[in-house]
């Protein structure tokens, strides 16, 4: 039985090995070179994961940093009583608005309440000019200066600017009666106008509506 023949390329690459072989042998230059070029090799592939490592740790840390405050949370007993305290607050700050169906029934119905307050405080009512406050666009012509301020979808801001017969009396029973209403009214300007006559003043009133059903 004859030996199966070795490739062509086993064959010509003997040569090339036993030489290299041989200068590696003999030449200690090359052995130093080549050790030298491992070395460097080595350094940089360390220098790498170095660098790597590094952010790898801030997030390991990061993690370790949100797991530990997520168990924190987890076992705090305080969260439910907060949440029903706020809960609470926002309906204790809901039930003193002033309730309309639509904008235009809350602007007459905050003009009405007005007309009413004034004559029964005495103070003489020259004009009332009543806005509901589009906080989406720009600011009209009674806009204080809180407006544009971000507001709840169902919730709209109601002006008020009254020019009124100033007298001291009917003013103070007019704040009187803004202080001891069920629903909050804001004096938001006061304006005095001096002159050789009678005394004239600009108000301005703000009230907050829930845009729903008053029965709701």
């Amino acid at each position: 039985m004859s030996a199966i023949p070795r490739p062509w390329l086993t064959l010509a690459a003997r040569p090339l090995v036993s030489r290299l072989s041989t200068e590696w042998r003999d030449s200690r230059l090359l052995r130093l070179g080549a050790i030298a070029i491992g070395g460097i090799v080595w350094l940089y592939a360390i220098l790498l994961l170095s660098d790597a490592r590094g952010p790898a740790r801030e997030r390991l840390a990061l993690l370790e940093d949100r797991v530990a405050t997520a168990r924190a949370e987890e076992h705090d007993q305080g969260w439910p009583a907060r949440e029903a305290a706020a809960t609470h607050q926002l309906a204790a700050l809901r039930s003193v608005l002033w309730k309309a169906a639509t904008r235009s029934l809350a602007e007459a119905a905050f003009r009405d309440w007005i007309q009413q307050t004034a004559q029964a405080s005495n103070l003489k009512v020259k004009s009332i000019a009543v806005q509901t406050a589009d906080t989406r666009g720009p600011a009209g012509p009674l806009a204080g200066a809180n407006a544009g301020a971000a507001l709840p979808a169902d919730v709209s801001e109601v002006r008020a600017r009254m020019a009124v017969d100033f007298d001291r009396q009917a003013w103070a029973a007019f704040l009187y009666k803004l202080s001891g209403s069920a629903r909050i009214v804001n004096v938001d300007r006061f304006l005095v106008h001096l002159g050789s006559g009678q005394t004239a003043a600009e108000i301005d009133l703000v009230a907050l509506f829930s845009l729903e059903a008053p029965g709701a």
